[in-house]
C-alpha cells in the first residue's frame, strides 16, 4: 500500500480525458494524496513546465530532488485528481527492472499541496 506523500508512476486521466470516452491517459508521476482503507487518491504531477494549464504550482527544485523528479519544471496540478483501489491496473513500473515508485514529499509542501484542492475538486474513479 502507498503512503499519503509517496510519489508513483501512474497512468492519469484528467476529466477532460474521460469526457471524451478515453479509459487511459499519459503515464506521469503523481502524488498521493489519501488513502482509506484501499481506496487512494492522487493528485497529477508535471515535470514539463507546463504553465499552459491554470492553476499549476511549481514544485521546489528541493522539494523535487526529494520525491525523485527534474529539479527544474515539475510542478503540481491541484485540480486534476484520480481515484481507485489499490493496486490499481494504471501503476507503471518506471523502467525495466523497477517498480512505480519516485521518492516522497516533504511534509510541509505536501501541506501546501493539500490546502491548494479547491473546494469543487471531483476525483476521477479509474475503476469503475
Amino acid at each position: 500500500m502507498p503512503r499519503v506523500g509517496d510519489v508513483i508512476n501512474y497512468a492519469f486521466l484528467f476529466d477532460h480525458e474521460r469526457a471524451a470516452g478515453l479509459h487511459e491517459g499519459k503515464i506521469r508521476p503523481v502524488l498521493v494524496m489519501a488513502v482509506v482503507e484501499r481506496r487512494v487518491t492522487v493528485m497529477a504531477l508535471t515535470t514539463k513546465g507546463d504553465a499552459s494549464r491554470p492553476g499549476t504550482i511549481a514544485i521546489p527544485d528541493a522539494v523535487a530532488r526529494a520525491m525523485d523528479l527534474p529539479a527544474a519544471q515539475t510542478s503540481l496540478v491541484p485540480d486534476a485528481l484520480n481515484r481507485f483501489e489499490w493496486v490499481g491496473y494504471d501503476l507503471r513500473p518506471r523502467g525495466p527492472g523497477r517498480d512505480h515508485r519516485f521518492g516522497r514529499c516533504p511534509p510541509g509542501f505536501f501541506t501546501k499541496a493539500l490546502e491548494a484542492i479547491g473546494p469543487g475538486a471531483v476525483p476521477v474513479r479509474r475503476d469503475v
